[in-house]
């Protein structure tokens, strides 16, 4: 039977920060699952942006003292990521930028919790 993670962001309103928030629950496992960090990699960096537009979600779904933490996560990530961000799993753990992209992971995770929600 598969265990799903629970996570304080399951009844956020916003989905793109909860996407954003359960992504970096994932990269920051202590049991990294190189499938579920390319689904990741690929929501981070193709569905959210972060890499090519990182502060697009300012006001919306990301509040000002997260921007700095989500640019360096983008430019991070990319880096880590070698070929498509959805097959790009085992390699991003391999990557020599990983264990950096992580720690700014682990930094931007436990500050969206401090901010929670962005209500409407």
């Amino acid at each position: 039977m598969p265990v799903y993670m629970t996570s304080v962001a399951a009844n956020w309103w916003n989905e793109d920060r909860r996407d954003l928030f359960r992504s970096l629950e994932v990269i920051v496992s202590d049991a990294p699952n190189p499938d579920r960090i390319g689904l990741c990699l690929d929501t981070i960096l193709n569905d959210l942006e972060l890499y090519d537009d990182p502060r697009q979600g300012s006001g919306n779904w990301l509040f000002n003292d997260e921007l700095d933490l989500v640019n360096t996560l983008g430019e991070q990530l990319k880096a880590a990521c070698q070929g498509r961000p959805i097959e790009a799993g085992p390699a991003a753990i391999a990557s020599a930028a990983w264990a950096k992209a992580r720690e700014t992971a682990v930094a931007l995770l436990d500050l969206m919790e401090a901010n929670g929600d962005l209500t409407h």
